[in-house]
Parts: structure tokens; sequence; C-alpha cells
């Protein structure tokens, strides 16, 4: 895959942590993970 896709989503994640609180960052995590691996998942069946 190609890693500018993860990298932008990294960006993603700084820019949207700050404005959540610790508590709040562990389900903001979980679900931005849940979304790239959906993502993922898709972009994986449509290109190979």
């Amino acid at each position: 895959m190609d890693h500018t896709f993860n990298y932008h989503w990294l960006n993603l994640y700084c820019l949207i942590a700050p404005y959540h609180s610790l508590e709040e960052t562990n389900i903001i995590d979980v679900s931005i993970n849940a979304i790239v691996e959906i993502v993922m998942n898709i972009m994986f069946v449509h290109y190979f």
C-alpha cells in the first residue's frame, strides 16, 4: 500500500486529537482505526 495514505490519516488525527480530552481521544482513536481498516479493505478489494 501507499504509505502517503496512512500519513494523511496520521495528520488528520494530529489535527483532531488536541481538541478532545484524553478520555475522548481513546474513542476517537478506535473510531479512526476502524474507519481506516474499512477504507483499506475497500481499496484492497477494488484495486487488487
